[in-house]
């Protein structure tokens, strides 16, 4: 019962994570409006303003993941050896390596497939709008 509660609520924060990012790329995306204007104007065709925004995506994703797993590990540790470094001498560590590989696997579906609609945004901003003196 307590493993199907701990994977609903990393489910739920999954999703909430997922539209948290897709805001935050497509804030990226109107933010640097008149640079992906420049670069169409200059040539670049809408599969590599997608690939830039998907890499850029990755990357800020990646961190993140990266930095949420050390604290995780971190914390975690700590929080194990409050419990039960009592009865062992030394610190006790043990790391499940398989299950920190299928969470950054998973993260960075997660960042790939919210990474889409900023993308296709992206690719729709036209050289003559987005160049344009308001």
């Amino acid at each position: 019962m307590v493993s199907i509660l701990m994977m609903s609520l990393v489910v739920i924060a999954s999703i909430i994570a997922g539209v948290g990012f897709v805001s935050t790329m497509s804030l990226v995306v109107i933010q640097r409006r008149r640079e992906i204007g420049m670069l169409r104007a200059m040539g670049f065709t809408a599969r590599q303003i997608r690939g830039m925004v998907t890499r850029e995506s990755l990357a800020l994703g990646l961190t993140a993941v990266l930095v949420g797993i050390a604290l995780g590990v971190l914390l975690g540790s700590l929080g194990a050896q409050s419990l039960i470094g009592a009865g062992n001498d030394g610190f006790v560590w043990g790391l499940p390596f398989e299950v920190l590989a299928v969470i950054v696997v998973a993260a960075l579906a997660l960042v790939l497939v919210a990474a889409l609609p900023p993308a296709r945004r992206a690719t729709t901003v036209t050289p003559g709008e987005a160049l344009r003196v308001v």
